[in-house]
């Protein structure tokens, strides 16, 4: 086992700048400030020592109860968050974590719950795994069997817990623990990342520059330009996280052994998920006709940027599918959707059961492109930013008819509603 010791507010305040302010600023201390903070990192490194000695004396079954302990304190929260009872989970928290962290934590349960609605359950969860990440603090993997929502695949997070008066608490992140920041440039790409997420980046960087210049041919679009590389940073601060869209030229992503990922996949793999979506979503806004898209092609739209971040992605095997559960959910209650149905306004709530939209679309684009070509592409986005019917955009996109369009895309749906998860 590895130990990372950290024990200076002081620091970590420093430490979270960008190394670029960092490097700027060391020649700027007196000798004495230096002195007395080298002084300072001995003696936290020495008592860190002495702690590191202590817990590698642990028993496993001590260990196990640990990891228990922690299972059960997101059971509480799990419970609190069903019923809504935010005070109940804040009192849960680390209390000397970080106030933005404790806003942003609250914000995002809140919002799951907005999302689940009436199909919210208890999680089954169970603690895999536990590193330490500092003095009293410990990163532990989550396995989720069952998720807040039903769902096709088992998954996994990362959780900071701190040991307060005797008791695990959920806590902010930081930065300890995870090493210096790296700079590395490949192709069109610079990662910007800490030396924990170096592994995956080293899997994943090579790969993306020869599959994003293949999504970009496939839009008819020449490659990125190399003298003005994007910037792809990975963070182990939640709150930087947003949706995965370039903001100018820059996408930010939560570090793999922190996200929610899919079980099985590796963090390389789960880091390609976020990269290619946001890649297809600068992609195919580029690639769109000047005017834009025509009003109510949005569902469709998305469908073509989750087609193209899971096709060309380099590191998934041939059959990843998505998600399909909320889709399936959707079939077995409604039936068959109709292509009218990609064209109405999403339901209120953003909640769990609207992505089958999402789904059905993405659905749509890979029956299609296969039935009729991949050539076909840039056909799709220009109908879609002259066309205002499907009549229209089928025949322009692909030469056939709406209704023999939609026939194709529900017999695919249809056999995915009579699948399982294994036979998919």
């Amino acid at each position: 086992m590895a130990f990372h010791w950290y024990f200076d507010e002081e620091a970590r305040l420093l430490d979270e700048r960008p190394w670029e302010l960092r490097a700027e600023e060391i020649p700027r201390y007196p000798l004495g400030a230096l002195l007395e903070r080298g002084a300072r990192t001995v003696l936290a490194l020495a008592l860190g020592l002495a702690v590191a000695l202590l817990l590698q004396r642990l028993q496993p079954t001590e260990m196990a109860q640990a990891r228990a302990e922690m299972a059960d304190l997101l059971r509480e929260e799990a419970q609190a968050w069903l019923e809504g009872d935010w005070q109940e989970i804040q009192a849960l928290l680390d209390p000397n974590a970080h106030p933005d962290w404790i806003r942003w934590h609250l914000r995002s349960l809140e919002a799951r719950r907005n999302w689940a609605r009436g199909d919210a359950r208890q999680p089954v969860l169970q603690v895999v795994a536990a590193r330490s990440m500092g003095l009293q603090r410990v990163r532990a993997t989550v396995l989720y069997s069952q998720l807040e929502v039903p769902q096709d695949y088992p998954m996994q997070e990362g959780v900071v817990f701190r040991r307060v008066e005797g008791r695990w608490r959920r806590s902010a992140p930081g930065s300890a623990g995870w090493g210096p920041l790296h700079l590395k440039r490949a192709g069109p790409l610079y990662w910007e990342y800490r030396a924990e997420d170096m592994a995956g980046v080293a899997q994943l960087a090579p790969a993306i520059p020869a599959a994003y210049a293949e999504m970009r041919r496939a839009l008819g679009l020449p490659p990125e330009d190399p003298a003005a590389p994007l910037t792809v940073r990975i963070v182990v601060d939640p709150a930087l996280v947003r949706p995965p869209v370039f903001v100018g030229r820059q996408l930010t992503l939560l570090s793999p052994h922190l996200a929610r990922r899919r079980a099985t996949d590796s963090p390389a793999q789960a880091l390609s998920r976020p990269l290619m979506l946001g890649l297809a979503e600068r992609a195919t806004e580029e690639a769109l006709p000047e005017q834009g898209l025509h009003p109510g092609w949005g569902v469709l739209y998305r469908g073509i940027q989750r087609w193209l971040a899971r096709h060309f992605n380099p590191l998934l095997p041939p059959d990843d599918a998505p998600d399909w559960a909320p889709l399936r959910r959707e079939l077995a209650e409604r039936g068959l959707p109709n292509l009218a149905q990609l064209r109405e306004p999403r339901y209120g709530g953003y909640f769990w059961r609207s992505r089958w939209a999402d789904l059905a679309a993405e659905a749509l684009v890979r029956h299609a492109l296969e039935r009729y070509g991949f050539e076909r592409l840039p056909h799709l986005l220009d109908g879609m930013a002259e066309s205002q019917d499907w009549e229209t955009l089928s025949l322009r996109a692909f030469g056939v008819s709406a209704p023999a369009l939609e026939a194709g895309w529900q017999t695919m749906l249809e056999e995915l509603g009579q699948s399982t998860v294994q036979g998919r």
